[in-house]
């Protein structure tokens, strides 16, 4: 009879033993495939990397505050994904804000497009001068932009014109772009010779 009793209790616990453990087993299974699936899933606060995928070019922004990702249309065509930096570029104390804006066209060329704003107390207020867009294809890129900092902010485009091809090489100008009296204006510009893609020249 104690024999029975032992053998009842030894059953029970390994009943038990073999239930904790599936159970452990599960909370850890479900938990490594919560993480899975998060990863890599776009939201409107991800920080990500800000070197441009298409290109690998350093557009000197650091890295994104926020991002998201966006489908194309039925041709590839359209905008693909949203950067935003915030970033003190007066000297205020007050980050500002600056937005790219990758746009598709379902080919080996694609652009950038940059607006800035300075954080008011009314607000954000657009001080982007016209046309700051980047014109980019699979072997060349007729116009960049890079953001400098430190010792003071300025934007340095190199732009070329488009000639025959698109890789032609044609007569490259570097300029540069400050800020005054809260408005941004070209305050140099030189030539810098013939050249395909203009990344090189930064």
């Amino acid at each position: 009879m104690r024999n029975q009793h032992g053998d009842i209790k030894l059953v029970i616990l390994i009943v038990l033993t073999v239930i904790v453990m599936g159970a452990m087993i599960y909370l850890l299974v479900n938990k490594n495939s919560n993480e899975t699936q998060s990863v890599g899933v776009s939201s409107p606060t991800q920080i990500i990397e800000t070197e441009n995928e298409q290109s690998g070019f350093d557009d000197g922004l650091g890295r994104a505050d926020s991002a998201q990702t966006y489908d194309t249309d039925e041709f590839d065509g359209g905008i693909s994904r949203i950067d935003v930096f915030y970033r003190d570029i007066n000297s205020d104390d007050i980050p500002d804000r600056i937005t790219r804006t990758l746009n598709e066209n379902g080919t080996a060329h694609f652009y950038y497009e940059y607006k800035i704003e300075l954080r008011t107390s009314a607000g954000y207020i657009d001080i982007t001068p016209n046309d700051f867009t980047t014109s980019e294809g699979a072997d060349c890129a007729l116009r960049k932009f890079r953001f400098v900092f430190q010792p003071k902010f300025q934007i340095i485009q190199i732009a070329r014109p488009w000639e025959d091809t698109w890789d032609t090489p044609t007569v490259a100008y570097k300029t540069i772009y400050e800020l005054r009296n809260n408005k941004i204006i070209e305050t140099q510009s030189r030539e810098m010779g013939e050249i395909c893609d203009v990344s090189k020249l930064f």
